[in-house]
């Protein structure tokens, strides 16, 4: 799931800029996000595999939900050791302003992350993970997601023709960022 993630955002400069971080090391930060994913019950994780090989990822989890203090620290720890105290702090500062400003204004699904690796992009990959999510978080009876875009990302695109629209915008790290939700209308309960 690293890799994958690290392909589908290696031309991501805001990120990057925003972290302090040169190219090579970005692959940590995905390390850590994906140990972080993997190890929440709460969390939707799906993959799109092409002969046997994982080249896409898609994780969200419950808008209300956020990771366990344990976990937070964990994580913390991961970005203190292989990105540094200075990456940290940007970091911290980006997810607080970062996470006010985008919290859920309805009971959410929130997809946090995807990405396609960049062998298999333009082949629908990432269409078909957004309504595979769409399916899990109907399964779970929720009836909306979220996402937050930058309005830069070229994915924008897809998700307005997957159903997404504009809820509010924001600016944060020197970008606007799009908050995008997608109602889902045969939610079970």
């Amino acid at each position: 799931m690293a890799r994958v993630l690290d392909e589908a955002f290696a031309a991501d400069e805001p990120v990057r800029r925003l972290l302090g971080l040169t190219r090579r090391r970005m692959i940590h930060f995905w390390r850590a996000c994906a140990r972080l994913y993997l190890a929440l019950d709460e969390a939707i994780c799906l993959g799109a595999y092409v002969d046997s090989r994982l080249a896409g990822a898609a994780v969200g989890w419950p808008g209300e939900f956020s990771p366990p203090l344990d976990l937070g620290w964990l994580f913390a720890w991961r970005y203190l050791t292989h990105l540094g105290p200075v990456a940290l702090w940007k970091l911290g500062r980006f997810f607080v302003s970062f996470g006010r400003a985008a919290e859920p204004s309805k009971p959410c699904v929130r997809l946090i992350n995807i990405g396609v690796d960049d062998a298999h992009r333009g082949q629908g990959l990432g269409a078909q993970l957004l309504a595979e999510f769409a399916v899990a978080v109907e399964e779970r009876g929720v009836d909306r997601i979220q996402l937050e875009c930058e309005e830069i990302n070229p994915a924008m695109r897809l998700y307005q023709r997957s159903g997404y629209a504009t809820e509010r915008t924001f600016p944060a790290g020197g970008v606007t960022w799009h908050v995008m939700v997608r109602p889902l209308a045969d939610a079970k309960e």
